[in-house]
This record gives structure tokens, sequence and C-alpha cells, in this order.
């Protein structure tokens, strides 16, 4: 297992990454929970499936497409006479692309809005990668998951809840626009080179504050831009870089 997760990881410095069906869910060895379950999977044992993944694709590197590659099924094209760029083509999965004004797409065209909603509905974050995902039940046998290449996060904060004790001990509160709740770290709170709002979330990386929200956070902005008052207390502000608070 451990040349898997090494392989691995050399691809997805390249933008690929491998997804092993096991049992309804798409797993990857680069997270540690997938890991171990796919360590008892007769699937990464296979000589074929190992060739796929130890030699196939990092010998097409650094040429390889980025995406979502599924070494079982080339395997098995291959066996059955398919060449190998058919295959690879066959079995790769492009990622949705989120663009910095966080505009979607998907092979070059824009996502529509109706499928754009339900892929947030279904929006989640791999801390273990730092990527976002979308995974949602077709049926009880198959989950359907795809990464996302994103310039800004997709995750919105819709809405913040007054605390009902010190802010500076529980944080905010907040829905996001995947309709979840989740804590934020005020203690994270940055402006980007377009003035957006952002700070860390519990469980969604980096989260995005609304306009509505963002003005009235920083209503309380300090004088030298490098603090905000939120509920009585002081939280840093910082800026990215690129970005200037004169």
């Amino acid at each position: 297992m451990e040349e898997i997760v090494e392989c691995a990881r050399r691809l997805a410095r390249h933008g690929v990454y491998l997804f092993f069906k096991h049992q309804s869910h798409f797993l990857n060895p680069l997270v540690p929970a997938d890991s171990a379950r796919l360590a008892e999977s007769r699937a990464i044992l296979d000589k074929e499936v190992r060739r796929v993944v130890l030699e196939l694709l990092p010998e097409r590197l650094p040429n390889l497409a980025k995406g979502i590659y599924s070494p079982v099924p080339i395997a098995h094209a291959l066996a059955e006479g398919v060449s190998l760029a058919e295959a690879l083509d066959r079995f790769r999965y492009e990622m949705i692309r989120v663009d910095d004004d966080q505009k979607w797409w998907w092979q070059d065209r824009p996502v529509a809005p109706r499928i754009q909603k339900f892929f947030t509905e279904n929006l989640a974050y791999e801390s273990a990668l730092d990527l976002y995902f979308f995974e949602y039940k077709v049926n009880p046998e198959w989950w359907d998951k795809c990464y996302m290449e994103c310039a800004i996060t997709p995750i919105v904060v819709r809405s913040i809840e007054e605390p009902a004790n010190d802010v500076s001990s529980v944080g905010l509160r907040a829905t996001l626009n995947n309709g979840r709740r989740d804590d934020l770290d005020l203690q994270t709170l940055r402006l980007d080179a377009r003035e957006r709002l952002l700070c860390r979330s519990a469980n969604y990386g980096d989260v995005l504050f609304s306009d509505n929200l963002r003005f009235s956070l920083l209503k309380g902005v300090a004088e030298d831009l490098a603090s905000v008052e939120i509920g009585g207390v002081e939280f840093p502000l910082a800026w990215d870089e690129g970005a200037s608070p004169i």
C-alpha cells in the first residue's frame, strides 16, 4: 500500500488523482481513512491494477492530462485489448473548475445554474488534500464524487448566528451555501487582493463571506486596517500577498 500512496502523492503534484471504488464510494489512497479501507481491497493487490498505478500513469508525466483516473477499469480495458490512450481517456474524469469570480466550469463550458445548485448542496472539503469536492448518492450502491480545482473557495457564508457567550471563546456559528452549519475561526480573518473577506472554518477550509456580511463585519475595522472588532472583541485582519491595506 505504501508504494500506491507514494505514487499517488507524486501524481497529485501534477493535478492527477486516483479513485478506487470500494463498496458504494470512491476512495483516494492519499486520504488516511480511505487508505486504511483500501488496504483491505483485493484491487490494490491486483498485478495489472498496480501496473497502471505504479508504471503506466507515472510514465506519462508531465504530459498526463489533469483529472481523476480510475485504475481498476483502466486495467480491465487494457486486458480487453483497448489501447492505453483510449483507456485513459475513457476513465478520466475532468474536475469542475471554479474561477476567481466563483464561476463554475467543466470542460471549458459554464456549469448550468441548476446543476451548480445541486452540486453546491453536496459540497464538502477534503482537509488531507486541501481540496473541495461534491459527493452525492446516485443509488444505494453508487455515490458519485468529483474533486474541484478552485481559484477561490466555493463555500460562501450566508448568515451568522449571534453568539450567546463571549465571541472570543466560541467564535461565530455560520450557515453556509451548502446548507450546512459550521464554526468560523475569527483569528484567521483576511482580505484578498479584491478585498473579499475570508476565514477558516472548522470543517470546510476557507469560506468566503457574502457581500452583505462583509460590509457588516468590517464596520468595526481599525484605522490601521490590521484588526476588526466583532462582538466587542478585537481580531487580527490579515491581507493576502499582493493586497495592501493602504
